[in-house]
């Protein structure tokens, strides 16, 4: 009887899938998509059934992290003539960060992968498995970073970090820039009108 159970664990989230991917298809064939990426369209196209909460923003982390590394690497910028867009990769520490932390992940995955292995194949496999999902993080976010730059249009401002945090500000609600280390520091207690990134 115990069987049942991943049986109809696996069908809902096979029929979980087909019914997102089915109305990622509607959506796409519509004529609202024009100039928008996969991302955009899955999240315009699942809002209506899940809610802008929890859900939909996990489905939408999981999607852009295989979305970002795997696709990325084929993907072209798409900007709108009326935009403004600015880059922050090539001034940023990102690309450190991402280097040394995919480093540390190989290294960490292949020394865990067979210390584990001694205890149990299937926790070194798991493990393994974990480590290359989140070599595939890291990766998905240096391709996010690339193509999601800063936008300034006609009445908004968009502010991003990759795939991980963004924020949209009308902009007759911006009364002046300065950098967080003006306005509290980032090392201390941000005020809450800062926006920091991570």
């Amino acid at each position: 009887m115990i069987w049942i159970l991943p049986i109809l664990e696996i069908t809902i989230v096979i029929a979980v899938f087909y019914s997102i991917i089915k109305s990622i298809i509607r959506y796409r064939a519509s004529s609202k998509t024009k100039g928008k990426d996969l991302l955009e369209i899955t999240r315009m196209s699942l809002e209506p059934k899940l809610g802008d909460g929890f859900v939909l923003g996990a489905i939408l982390s999981e999607l852009s992290v295989f979305y970002y590394s795997i696709i990325g690497w084929f993907k072209e910028s798409t900007v709108n003539n009326n935009e403004r867009v600015y880059s922050y990769h090539k001034t940023s520490q990102v690309n450190i960060i991402i280097v040394v932390f995919s480093i540390l992940i190989i290294l960490e995955g292949i020394l865990f992968h067979f210390l584990i292995l001694l205890w149990s194949d299937v926790a070194a496999w798991v493990f393994t498995i974990l480590n290359i999902y989140a070599l595939l993080y890291m990766i998905g976010l240096y391709n996010s970073v690339r193509f999601l730059p800063h936008v300034v249009s006609f009445d908004q401002l968009i502010i991003r970090f990759g795939y991980q945090s963004s924020i949209k500000l009308d902009i007759r609600n911006i009364d002046c820039i300065k950098k967080a280390k003006d306005k509290g520091g980032i090392g201390g207690k941000a005020p809450k009108e800062t926006y920091m990134p991570c």
